[in-house]
């Protein structure tokens, strides 16, 4: 770990990136990034929602096309950080209106992702829900 600062190496009013000093199963010792979001400290850090869109055509999955300064422009389903004292399915419902007008009466819980697990320590609900309403 020669040189290099273990612990919480940037904060802000979002998240915490910390170096954690590890030993990996062949024994061989380093360090690495871990990003945490403040939300998870006390709750869920976020959820995810793939809405299910009715049409003459059939279901369809409702995604958003949004710009990700990483990695440019992306399909994604609806998803977001969930706010002090709010359920899961309460986050799911709300980034879902936030993101695509979109409205659902019941979200169904499908499991857990882990959305990136080189570097977030976060594992997020996914779920769906039937399109009742266009806001």
């Amino acid at each position: 770990y020669k040189g290099s600062l273990i612990g919480v190496v940037y904060e802000d009013s979002w998240c915490f990136i910390i170096r954690d000093a590890v030993e990996s199963p062949h024994s061989k010792k380093h360090t690495y990034i871990r990003f945490v979001w403040k939300t998870q400290l006390t709750g869920a850090a976020g959820a995810a929602i793939m809405p299910v869109v009715k049409t003459d055509d059939g279901d369809k999955i409702g995604l958003i096309l949004t710009n990700r300064h990483a990695t440019s422009w992306e399909f994604e389903i609806p998803r977001g950080g969930a706010r002090a004292n709010e359920t899961t399915d309460q986050a799911a419902k709300r980034e879902l209106e936030e993101e695509t007008g979109y409205q659902i009466d019941q979200p169904i819980y499908l499991g857990k992702i882990a959305p990136d697990t080189g570097i977030l320590s976060s594992v997020i609900p996914i779920y769906r829900g039937d399109v009742t309403g266009q806001g």
